[in-house]
């Protein structure tokens, strides 16, 4: 029983000179000591490094308690893996480590345990973010709003320290937006779940606004917020030089007036102008872009003389009042004779003149269709040389009398044969 407790006496005392010489141990005063007050729990070796560090800094561990001239390893464990650094203790006990930067470049907590035969001790060091780097990008979507339409875009930014960590919610950011003449709208926010963010809403002026953000410092580039113009208002039609006779071919100018918006901004070239027309040809539809706030048109003369009603369309609005354009008959003579070789009819025009007199231009299409009495029909058509042509066409199905009809910029000619 005496031998039993002075075992345990024996037992206790060693106990607590280990556990002084880990809290406490003794060295020269040119061996590294402590590195000052942090997080350790530790049990034989104590671990001594700070409870927090910048991100991608090298970090100062002490390890404690080991026997003199031992070896002692410190294996480290975070977000980016582990890794283990060994040193042999000082006369003291103490063993020093520096911590690679890249240990700790993630912010967040890295665990630390230390090792020397069958001692061991653990701590943790918690890495938080540094300063906000270059360059602070802003991201903005929708990237373009229509003037005037409560519309709202949003910048979105993620600041970052050099070290690509995001930093502690409730960082502050800046918002800087220029208008197009060159007033600015700042707002600051703060982080939260890594990113900050500021609706911007629109205005009534169109054009390009630049919006960009900075936090810490650091900023980054500008992004473009379009501000279009919204729906124009209704517009006018009108007509640009003469108008042409009903020759199938000639052309009139049609121009939309200046398109603008309830708030005065012009249409952005590209926009899309529907032009539509019902005259003695029937109905069609031309698609143009305004240029300029003006869309321009080049309409075909129709073949047949009268009026021609034109209308147009952009984004769902129409045009103030349709537009009445006459096409008068263009006077164009076409003179010509069929006659009967065999199954065949041979049909020569010309000379063809326009009215003013002048022979149509070569290439002038001419059709001639062949027709008998039961609707049956032979067409074909032919280009002008020197204002004539001159056709064959076989009419053996065809029962007589046939009416041959000639048709050529605008206007017609029939003649029978028997």
């Amino acid at each position: 029983m005496r031998g039993l407790r002075g075992l345990r006496r024996r037992t206790a005392l060693a106990g607590l000179v280990v556990l002084a010489a880990v809290a406490w141990p003794d060295r020269p005063a040119d061996e590294p000591g402590p590195v000052g007050p942090g997080t350790s729990s530790f049990g034989l070796l104590g671990v001594y490094v700070p409870a927090r560090a910048p991100a991608g800094t090298p970090v100062t561990v002490d390890v404690a308690g080991a026997a003199p001239a031992s070896r002692v390893a410190l294996t480290f464990g975070g977000a980016l893996g582990t890794g283990t650094l060994t040193s042999v203790a000082g006369a003291s006990g103490v063993a020093r480590f520096s911590l690679p930067r890249t240990a700790g470049a993630w912010a967040g907590l890295v665990s630390l345990t230390a090792r020397s035969g069958a001692l061991t001790g653990t701590a943790d060091v918690r890495f938080f973010p540094g300063p906000v780097a270059d360059p602070v990008t802003a991201v903005v979507g929708p990237r373009s709003i229509l003037a005037g339409s409560g519309e709202t875009s949003m910048a979105v930014a993620v600041p970052m320290d050099r070290n690509g960590n995001a930093p502690e919610d409730g960082t502050p950011v800046t918002f800087r937006r220029v208008l197009p003449g060159g007033a600015a709208s700042i707002a600051t926010t703060r982080t939260a779940r890594l990113l900050a963010w500021r609706e911007f809403p629109s205005t009534v002026t169109a054009g390009r606004d630049l919006v960009h953000a900075a936090a810490d410092g650091a900023s980054g580039p500008a992004t473009t917020l379009i501000t279009a113009a919204s729906r124009p208002v209704p517009f006018d039609l009108s007509l640009v030089g003469q108008v042409p006779s009903a020759d199938g071919r000639s052309l009139a100018e049609v121009r939309t007036s200046l398109l603008r918006d309830p708030y005065g901004n012009v249409e952005p070239d590209g926009t899309l102008v529907t032009l539509t027309g019902n005259g003695p040809d029937g109905s069609w539809s031309l698609t143009g872009v305004a240029v300029g706030g003006v869309a321009r048109f080049a309409v075909q003369a129709p073949d047949l003389p009268g009026t021609v009603q034109l209308a147009a369309t952009c984004h769902g609005t129409v045009s103030r009042n349709p537009l009445s354009v006459g096409f008068a008959a263009n006077g164009v003579t076409l003179p010509a004779t069929a006659v009967r070789d065999g199954d065949d009819l041979v049909v020569d025009v010309g000379p063809i003149h326009d009215g003013t007199g002048a022979q149509v231009a070569d290439g002038s299409e001419v059709t001639v269709a062949v027709t008998d009495g039961a609707g049956r029909t032979v067409r074909n058509v032919r280009a002008t040389v020197d204002g004539r042509i001159r056709l064959r066409l076989a009419v053996a199905s065809l029962l007589r009398p046939v009416t041959v009809r000639i048709s050529a910029l605008g206007s017609q000619s029939p003649v029978t044969v028997r």
